[in-house]
């Protein structure tokens, strides 16, 4: 049924249907909305630079070659032990296009069997948009894509995993004084309370999370890590926190991509609140 579901107005305009923790300065540094799909095996970078000039060149005037993206698929019969490895066999496939806004703070990402939107943080100034603009921004060029692939007989674009990210770029000069104090932000992260040992020099931490719809039914994963960083310029030290919810369509169509990345959406806001201290909650404005 492909992308039909979601043709006239059925999106809605991004209104919240449960109360969620939100904050005033909150530290999204990027974030990435993106489906794997299939049934468009004849889509090429030559197509994709002809719907770019056609549709997309005016507000994303850049373009940039990448390898491709092989996408993780989450299988929940199967428990998830470590960090999950996409291994790709076969055709190797074509390359993976940016589309880069002028400012560099929106981007799309396509290659012939996936599609992501970023929201990125250039600057330290720039503000992030909220869901419901990326959500909207999502829709909108993937339909535009969907649109291309059907009117030039190549199939149609249907969603087979969706996933959504958040990264947040967190100072450790807010909290804490090394690498070694991710407690004082994370509460994954437990301190260390020896005779022999020292405070730890650094300290890291990932965690998965079964996402269960209403019924109680699991439909997918939420995959968190903090991991120690500095920012390239200045070497400030600070701790990457991610943040990806991943599943398959909760239904077909985008229609069924969107009730999952919706769901997953809620699970990372939800799980942000949760899994950080109340102290660098307050740091960051949360609102109540």
């Amino acid at each position: 049924m492909g992308l039909d579901l979601l043709r006239g107005n059925q999106v809605e305009e991004g209104q919240e249907t449960v109360s969620l923790p939100s904050f005033r300065n909150p530290p999204i540094t990027e974030v990435v909305v993106s489906v794997a799909f299939r049934d468009a095996p004849a889509l090429s970078p030559v197509h994709l630079g002809d719907l770019w000039r056609s549709k997309w060149e005016s507000t994303f005037p850049t373009v940039e070659e990448h390898p491709p993206y092989i996408p993780p698929f989450e299988r929940l019969e199967v428990p998830a032990i470590g960090p999950t490895i996409a291994l790709g066999f076969g055709e190797r496939p074509a390359a993976r296009l940016w589309f880069v806004t002028r400012d560099g703070q929106e981007l799309l990402q396509v290659q012939k069997d996936w599609f992501a939107c970023n929201w990125r943080k250039v600057r330290p100034g720039d503000v992030y948009d909220r869901w419901p603009a990326r959500r909207d921004s999502f829709v909108r060029h993937l339909t535009e894509l969907d649109d291309y692939v059907r009117q030039h007989g190549f199939g149609k674009i249907t969603p087979v995993q969706c996933e959504v990210t958040y990264v947040n770029h967190v100072q450790v000069g807010d909290l804490a004084k090394t690498h070694g104090e991710l407690s004082k932000i994370v509460k994954l992260a437990g301190k260390v309370e020896g005779i022999f040992l020292p405070g730890a020099e650094q300290v890291q931490v990932a965690a998965t999370f079964v996402i269960r719809n209403e019924e109680s039914v699991p439909v997918g994963r939420l995959h968190v890590s903090a991991q120690p960083a500095a920012i390239r310029d200045g070497g400030e030290p600070i701790f990457i926190i991610n943040l990806t919810a991943r599943g398959a369509p909760e239904g077909e169509g985008l229609e069924g991509a969107l009730t999952f990345l919706n769901r997953g959406r809620e699970w990372i806001v939800q799980g942000f609140a949760d899994l950080t201290t109340p102290e660098a909650q307050e740091i960051w404005g949360r609102n109540e």
